[in-house]
């Protein structure tokens, strides 16, 4: 997980790809003073809006307390933070797109 959450972008309007919308999500991650930030794109082959992300409990369970949630309505900023072996990472996932991230436990 934490290697997806270490990139990150910046969010121009969402785009159709050969009939599969995607959309622009920035993810910032900050640990020890340095910022890594790139760009990702999340495509939306249900054309619904609604992007599901299965995982395992502990990863949901690791969302869910450093962000609060495990829904992310986005446009908007979601900031959480996270602890891996002493090293604090602050994550921001950023979007100006409309569309909503949910992780659900992977059955």
């Amino acid at each position: 997980m934490l290697a997806a959450l270490s990139v990150a972008m910046t969010a121009p309007a969402a785009h159709a790809t050969s009939q599969v919308t995607t959309y622009h999500l920035a993810i910032s991650v900050t640990a020890n003073g340095q910022t890594s930030t790139s760009t990702i794109l999340v495509p939306d082959f249900s054309g619904t809006g609604v992007i599901s992300v299965p995982v395992s409990s502990g990863t949901l369970s690791q969302i869910s307390s450093a962000f609060g949630t495990d829904v992310f309505a986005f446009p908007g900023t979601y900031t959480g933070t996270f602890t891996f072996f002493s090293t604090t990472f602050t994550v921001t996932l950023t979007s100006t797109d409309t569309f909503t991230l949910q992780f659900v436990l992977a059955k």
